[in-house]
């Protein structure tokens, strides 16, 4: 993570807190006030499997193993002018990181932590690394210490505290916060789900067909009502359209690397992952 760059908690799908960012004061000798991140530990996805017990009992020992939860952890420094700023701080952050947010319900409090991750190869796409997120939920409540000394003597410094943040990302993988359309390259390293969107005439079958990675996937979309539709293939969520699984082949992913479209004229798009 590149400390210097904002590290931003959405509270609702329009708001956010930028949990890295320290404004200077104006006046007075007190330094600033906000927040910065002192230090993030990413940790590691344990993998979990499927056992087949029929696999066993004919000598085979076959699993599917899969990416389970991630655990982070972030060490934040409130600051406060004051110590009425600083606690105004403590329910700031307090806020963005509630369990269950106001006006986010849709996502059952699971939001975005938008990041930037310095890179090399990709520095065209930004001037100092690309902006990554993981969709988190909080799993703790912050824990602030409140002693004697914050009611006596005189407020000449400000007040600071550190926290301590603990978060859990349900999908392990970090995504660019935005999205690539077939035939883009892509240039992550993991296999990302596409989403299909188009326009299309009630009950009239539309079929698209892209290969990536060595593998083809096909699919058949019939829509529901006249006009513009879109299929979320990760989770199936549809929007006006239905998919017609007797004609739909492969995993509908887009695997790293060059992929190009073979036939139809709906629009395939992705959002690249890394681990």
């Amino acid at each position: 993570m590149d400390f210097t760059k904002p590290v931003r908690i959405y509270t609702s799908t329009t708001e956010y807190v930028d949990i890295n960012s320290l404004a200077t004061t104006l006046r007075g000798p007190k330094p600033i006030t906000g927040f910065r991140v002192d230090q993030v530990a990413y940790n590691t996805s344990q993998v979990r499997g499927y056992l087949d017990q029929r696999a066993l009992r004919d000598g085979v020992d076959y699993t599917e193993p899969f990416l389970g939860a991630r655990p982070v952890q972030i060490a934040v420094s409130v600051y406060g002018e004051t110590l009425g700023d600083f606690w105004d701080q403590c329910d700031i952050l307090s806020k963005a990181l509630s369990p269950m947010p106001t006006n986010w319900t849709t996502t059952y409090g699971v939001r975005p932590m938008r990041f930037f991750q310095p890179t090399r190869s990709q520095g065209a796409d930004f001037p100092y690394g690309i902006e990554l997120e993981l969709g988190v939920r909080p799993t703790t409540l912050l824990q602030f210490t409140a002693n004697r000394t914050m009611s006596v003597g005189m407020e000449t410094g400000g007040f600071s505290q550190r926290v301590t943040v603990g978060l859990l990302a349900p999908d392990p993988r970090k995504y660019h916060t935005a999205s690539r359309s077939v035939p883009s390259t892509n240039r992550g390293s993991e296999a990302s789900y596409a989403t299909v969107s188009g326009t299309g005439t009630a009950a009239t079958p539309v079929a698209v067909t892209w290969t990536s990675g060595g593998k083809t996937s096909t699919v058949t979309i019939i829509p529901t009502a006249t006009g513009a539709f879109t299929a979320e293939l990760d989770r199936m969520l549809l929007t006006n359209c239905r998919l017609d699984h007797a004609a739909t082949s492969g995993d509908f992913l887009v695997y790293p690397g060059a992929t190009a479209i073979s036939s139809g004229s709906l629009t395939v798009s992705f959002r690249e992952g890394w681990l």
